[in-house]
């Protein structure tokens, strides 16, 4: 990824306020075109950038509100030599 989006993002997106100023949070903003939706982990600065569309960010919102993005209720997924450590 760019450093030029990473800061984009930074500085344009929404942050949770419950992340407080740990950097745990992920940062979102919509793209320009107003299609598309990004979503960075901002403690991963060079890492990558999700693009979903507004339906997609829809489903995952209710996915949150209905509890089914739980931490008890995550399957634990198998170890990649690229998931961040």
């Amino acid at each position: 990824m760019s450093p030029s989006l990473a800061g984009a993002l930074a500085r344009a997106g929404v942050t949770s306020s419950a992340s407080k100023a740990l950097g745990n949070c992920f940062v979102l903003a919509r793209t320009p075109d107003g299609e598309r939706v990004a979503i960075w982990q901002s403690r991963q600065q060079d890492g990558p950038i999700v693009f979903g569309t507004r339906a997609e960010l829809e489903s995952l919102e209710a996915g949150f509100r209905n509890g089914e993005f739980a931490w008890d209720k995550l399957p634990v997924a198998v170890e990649t030599k690229t998931a961040p450590g």
